[in-house]
């Protein structure tokens, strides 16, 4: 779960710059997330958290500046698309 609280932010701030960002709604609960919106917003949100929490694992929490977030969601999408 520290994971998560990582990820999500304080009052889930990055959460919610997530949800605003690829247009989802995400609940998290007990170290679980739910993500709801249309089904290919809705992978791209569990793609992003999914990395995320890679990142935090490994200890590298650059994109916790909320600025570092929005830069690491565009430059994912981008990434994702080109694919």
């Amino acid at each position: 779960m520290e994971h998560e609280r990582n990820v999500c932010g304080e009052f889930d701030v990055y959460l919610k710059k997530i949800e605003r960002t690829l247009k989802v709604s995400m609940i998290a609960r007990d170290g679980s997330i739910k993500i709801i919106g249309p089904k290919a917003y809705v992978d791209k949100a569990k793609s992003v958290f999914n990395n995320l929490i890679e990142l935090s694992k490994r200890g590298q929490s650059d994109y916790r500046a909320e600025r570092g977030l929005c830069t690491f969601i565009v430059i994912y999408i981008r990434r994702r698309q080109d694919t």
